[in-house]
């Protein structure tokens, strides 16, 4: 029995065999039933990459929404990302969104506001040091370029113009390339001339491996002019968004020295180009590093040329050694500084910032200043008046300049003038009139203003006479009798705009601490 059985199931295995023998020659063959069978199989097979396949897309899909969650307004097709202006990772923006002009993509386009230096910041971050082609999406439909610098971390990287497009709707692309490092990257578009950067649409970086950043970054501003031995003020400017994930600011100097904080001091012992390295640290423990060259000068020897451009509360006046003269402040600077400093006013009682160009002047200044002289500029205060106007070549021109747009383009001409020429500009904000006494009234603050952010957007350094003047007026109360600061008229009524020679006099000083407060050179030599 035994025999039998294992006889039995020997026959059992060889027949078992030759079907599957069988099947496979007839799948060979193409047989249809045994094919049948066989798809099944193959189904079952597919099926189950399908499901494989299935779950690859599930993890695409959930890595999509990690991207998206980074970004809601983001978009990376094909691996490219392009950053709107809405964007969290668009860090600062020195104007306005807009969608008045059709053809943009996202929710509108970036209009600047018009002058030299302003533009947009973004942060984004790279997976790799690479080098990248960056698309810039762009409408300008006026008639000039609007010529712009782009800067990675600090460094600057291209400069474009940005010309004319056929019209504002007309959206073109300008392609730039960017070096990249491992990490957080900042990049800065700013405008280089007094007329704005054109409407900017989007950015597009091609390639794989950018990601939106978050924007815990800053740029460096430097205060004063930068000689040896003499205090420099470092400040990390921050923007709208990401500011309030930082959690450090280092510093290092460039000569072996670091310090920490938003706002620094530091003096040099050698002259040279000193690179400033700025590392931003945020609440995660990211890091955004930027970069500044500076180059220290020896401090000057002297003798400092200072011309001044100004209206009638700057202007010189006959001096009859009556207290009550009226007089300005350029006329008592001289008394604030050593034999070294030699004074040079050339402001005219009745000029704004514009008619002291139309009549020749500031030519006039650019003939006779050099390289290294001082040129300092208060406008503001005739600038303000609606209604009157004056004539040249029997055109008849209104004095007044608003604040935030004609009277900054006529600054800028000061800005662009002194930049190519060497000289060091200082920005002098306008005197208030009387109504500052107890109230802290202030007739010329917008104008005041408007230099403020001019200054600050070009990195001219500002003497605020106005905040200073504002403070020191408001404190006094009730207005002196008789009026001992402002000019008093002969039959004794009080000018409320113009100044005697006490009032000159505490002006000058206010003006000479501003310079000093922005470190400049000319303070070494202060009485």
């Amino acid at each position: 029995m035994q025999l039998k059985k294992h006889l039995s199931m020997q026959h059992s295995a060889v027949f078992s065999f030759a079907m599957l023998l069988l099947s496979f020659l007839l799948v060979g063959c193409g047989g249809s039933g045994t094919s049948s069978g066989m798809t099944g199989s193959n189904s079952s097979s597919s099926s189950s990459s399908s499901s494989s396949s299935s779950s690859s897309s599930s993890s695409s899909s959930s890595s999509s929404s990690s991207s998206s969650s980074s970004s809601s307004s983001s978009s990376s097709g094909a691996g490219a990302l392009t950053l709107q202006e809405t964007d969290a990772s668009t860090c600062l923006l020195q104007g306005v969104v807009e969608a008045d002009h059709t053809g943009f993509s996202g929710a509108g386009y970036a209009n600047t506001a018009n002058a030299a230096g302003l533009g947009l910041v973004w942060h984004v971050y790279a997976e790799q040091p690479m080098r990248t082609e960056l698309s810039v999406r762009y409408a300008n439909g006026s008639t000039e370029a609007r010529p712009a610098v782009f800067a990675v971390n600090g460094k600057n990287t291209a400069n474009d113009e940005f010309v004319p497009t056929a019209a504002w709707n007309d959206w073109q692309s300008v392609i730039i390339a960017v070096d990249l490092v491992y990490g957080n990257n900042t990049l800065t578009l700013s405008a280089t001339q007094a007329n704005g950067l054109a409407n900017i649409d989007a950015l597009t970086f091609s390639g794989a491996g950018i990601e939106p950043g978050n924007c815990a970054t800053a740029r460096i501003a430097v205060a004063g002019q930068p000689t040896i031995n003499t205090p420099i003020e470092f400040n990390a400017e921050t923007f709208t968004r990401g500011a309030d994930l930082i959690n450090a600011f280092d510093w290092n100097f460039g000569d072996g020295v670091a310090a920490s904080g938003k706002t620094v001091s530091h003096r040099y012992a050698t002259t040279g180009i000193k690179l400033i390295t700025l590392t931003i640290t945020d609440r995660d423990g990211g890091q955004s590093v930027v970069q500044e060259s500076l180059e220290i000068k020896n401090a000057a020897a002297g003798p400092i040329r200072v011309f001044i451009a100004g209206d009638s509360t700057v202007s010189t006046y006959t001096d009859t050694a009556s207290p009550n003269d009226q007089a300005g402040w350029g006329q008592m600077l001289p008394a604030q500084y050593s034999s070294q400093v030699t004074v040079d006013n050339r402001a005219i009682g009745g000029r704004s910032a514009r008619r002291f160009i139309d009549e020749g002047h500031l030519d006039a200044i650019w003939n006779d200043i050099r390289a290294g002289d001082y040129l300092l500029v208060q406008f503001g205060t005739n600038d303000g008046h609606r209604t009157a106007t004056y004539t040249i070549n029997g055109q008849t021109i209104p004095y007044y300049l608003e604040p935030q747009t004609d009277f900054k383009t006529w600054l800028q001409k000061y800005i662009d003038g002194a930049k190519v020429r060497g000289v060091q500009l200082v920005f002098v904000t306008p005197p208030p009139r009387n109504s500052a006494y107890c109230t802290g009234g202030n007739g010329t603050g917008a104008h005041a203003q408007a230099m403020r952010e001019l200054a600050t957007a070009n990195r001219v350094p500002l003497a605020d006479l106005n905040a200073k003047l504002v403070t020191y007026l408001t404190n006094i109360c009730p207005a002196p009798v008789p009026e001992n600061f402002f000019l008093r008229r002969a039959d004794g009524t009080v000018d409320g705009t113009h100044f005697q020679e006490h009032g000159a006099r505490v002006m000058s000083s206010m003006v000479a601490d501003g310079m000093a407060e922005a470190a400049l050179t000319i303070d070494q030599f202060r009485r």
